[in-house]
């Protein structure tokens, strides 16, 4: 693996407090998250649901810090490279509600990030098949929404990452529409994190990020 190099590491440092702040504000948030979560989920639920607002912010800021290095290329992200490079620790690379991977791309000055398997369901289909944030509960809708308020809205644009195309509407609006691959119907959020309900007990969340 290619050595961290001594220019890149004087950027990350240069950028640190934006970083630093970015992660401050998720792990306040994690705090807030758990003191709605205790009234209903379980223990281990709570845990998995820290851990989730904690890797989000650790990836966000380790893809910002690789995206600057000369190997760097846009597309599908590693998590394995970013370990090896000491930007990332190992945890962080794997999806605490299913042991498996995490989906990370970039696509220009996006970034996107696919967690799997976290508790959701549905109480009201949306006509056409699609769903709005507010009919998908669980603890996936309000990682979401917590995630939401600590993030700042990506600028306007549209990216596909991992199969899904993101189109972001002025952020003076005050949201986003998320067009899952293959379907006609956006789901609507209002920042940059939604829950995608698929089928049973689970969804996915997904995260938007703006690299620039």
């Amino acid at each position: 693996m290619t050595a961290f190099p001594v220019s890149l590491k004087n950027r990350i440092q240069s950028s640190g407090l934006t970083l630093l702040e970015t992660l401050l504000s998720l792990i306040i948030g994690a705090v807030i998250l758990l003191g709605v979560l205790m009234y209903y989920q379980t223990a281990s639920e709570k845990s998995k649901a820290t851990a989730t607002i904690k890797i989000v912010g650790d990836i966000g800021n380790a893809v910002r810090a690789y995206a600057q290095s000369p190997n760097y290329q846009s597309g599908m992200i590693n998590l394995a490279d970013l370990v090896a490079l000491g930007l990332l620790s190992g945890s962080d690379a794997v999806n605490p509600w299913t042991g498996g991977n995490i989906i990370v791309s970039t696509s220009g000055n996006y970034l996107g990030i696919g967690i799997s398997g976290i508790p959701a369901s549905q109480t009201a289909a949306q006509p056409g098949g699609g769903a709005h944030l507010s009919s998908v509960t669980g603890t996936c809708a309000i990682l979401a929404a917590q995630l939401t308020r600590a993030l700042p809205l990506p600028s306007p644009g549209t990216v596909t990452l991992s199969g899904t195309t993101y189109v972001f509407s002025n952020p003076s609006g005050g949201g986003i529409d998320i067009t899952p691959g293959g379907s006609s119907q956006p789901k609507h959020a209002q920042g940059a994190a939604l829950c995608s309900y698929i089928t049973g007990t689970t969804g996915i969340l997904n995260v938007v990020m703006d690299l620039s």
